[in-house]
């Protein structure tokens, strides 16, 4: 299944325009992708999850949803705009849920790409 496609589980009615892998991080695989829908250009961020560091895909993202939808009322009480500050993950169009398993068995998850967000490997 190609990164595209995984995509496609989590993304609709948006026209495809690139993708590229982002090779920083040690971790997961992670790529970034990029979309035209109706009004503006979409991105987003797709990544394998590494079932050897987190054995249990399903609990890293319920924690990883709690934590966000937690972290977005306490940022919108402050009246800052949660689209800079928050992580947002991007549930699945099918199940409704924070991530997808392809047909190896390999969890991917998607998230609101972050514009200008910097990424430290330390």
């Amino acid at each position: 299944m190609s990164i595209k496609e995984i995509c496609s589980l989590f993304v609709e009615d948006k026209d495809f325009i690139s993708q590229e892998e982002i090779t920083v991080g040690n971790i997961n695989r992670t790529y970034k992708l990029t979309y035209q829908g109706k009004d503006r250009i979409y991105e987003y961020v797709i990544q394998r999850i590494n079932k050897s560091i987190f054995t249990n895909p399903e609990k890293l993202m319920d924690n990883i949803v709690r934590v966000s939808k937690f972290l977005c009322n306490n940022v919108e009480k402050a009246g800052l705009n949660t689209d800079k500050y928050v992580l947002k993950p991007v549930l699945s169009i099918k199940d409704n849920l924070p991530y997808v398993i392809d047909e190896e068995g390999e969890y991917w998850r998607c998230y609101v790409f972050v514009p200008n967000s910097i990424t430290y490997n330390a």
